[in-house]
């Protein structure tokens, strides 16, 4: 995609370097920043209110979206059905998004963005998220787990569409 002029929602997605900037812009500024990271691969529903639900502990939310190859690694070779920078601008088209980055070493990035806050689904593996949680907590982050708001899944909506007749 080659756009002449970026759109308001382009300019939120950053570069990882970017979003380090704008996380210490906003926190010296006394913003609260929340941090979230997702595949975000087919959007429904349940990724809006869980979204909507990370902005409303904070002033600032950044969603790191998991990059194309940290997925196929996760999911399966036919995963994501939507490329990085698709996923990453669908979600800056949010307005409880305030910038997107491209996610391909979690941790690390958490550390860096450095903020107030770390909301992470009960939907991702359980034991991924404890160690998450020991990890954050030796810099300081708060965690704060969310259970999933529906029973919608990108997965279920994968089979489903699979599942439709060829007329």
């Amino acid at each position: 995609m080659v756009f002449l002029k970026k759109s308001p929602c382009q300019k939120k997605v950053l570069s990882f370097q970017e979003a380090v900037v704008a996380s210490k812009k906003f926190r010296q500024e006394g913003d609260k920043v929340v941090v979230t990271t997702g595949v975000y691969d087919i959007i429904h529903f349940g990724h809006i209110l869980y979204l909507e639900d990370c902005a409303a502990h904070g002033d600032i939310l950044i969603v790191g979206v998991a990059g194309d190859e940290i997925v196929r690694k996760s999911k399966g070779d036919c995963r994501p059905i939507t490329t990085q920078e698709e996923r990453a601008l669908i979600l800056a088209s949010m307005e409880c998004v305030t910038a997107v980055f491209i996610s391909n070493d979690l941790l690390n990035e958490v550390c860096s963005l450095n903020p107030h806050c770390w909301m992470i689904s009960l939907t991702s593996n359980l034991e991924h998220n404890k160690s998450k949680k020991e990890w954050a907590s030796k810099f300081g982050i708060e965690v704060i787990e969310k259970d999933s708001f529906c029973d919608v899944h990108t997965t279920d909506v994968i089979r489903k569409i699979k599942d439709l007749p060829d007329n």
